[in-house]
């Protein structure tokens, strides 16, 4: 299965509004990790992570995103993540991190 490599860039919107997309699995996540810290240490106090287009995610992706939320957090910013797939729902359930994401 050929994996979309994922992205995230600004929304139109507002600055710190970002709109991730592709794949969040294993093979992806590695090199993607530092691209949203650089993003979202320039932003205001309080970032929001568009997940509407994340096509597929794996605990790997899982982990991306309790990672950005530390590094929002050692910055004093707030990171919350909207329209998580149900796979993430489901990842989160499974791992008790309801109170993490």
């Amino acid at each position: 299965m050929t994996r979309i490599t994922p992205t995230i860039t600004v929304s139109d919107k507002t600055s710190d509004v970002f709109l991730l997309s592709g794949d969040l699995v294993y093979s992806t996540v590695p090199d993607f990790v530092k691209k949203g810290e650089s993003l979202f240490v320039k932003g205001s106090n309080k970032i929001v992570v568009d997940c509407s287009a994340v096509k597929h995610i794996d605990s790997a992706g899982l982990s991306l995103l309790l990672e950005w939320k530390r590094v929002c957090q050692k910055f004093h910013k707030e990171c919350l993540y909207e329209s998580l797939p149900a796979q993430a729902a489901k990842l989160i359930e499974t791992f008790k991190l309801q109170a993490l994401i």
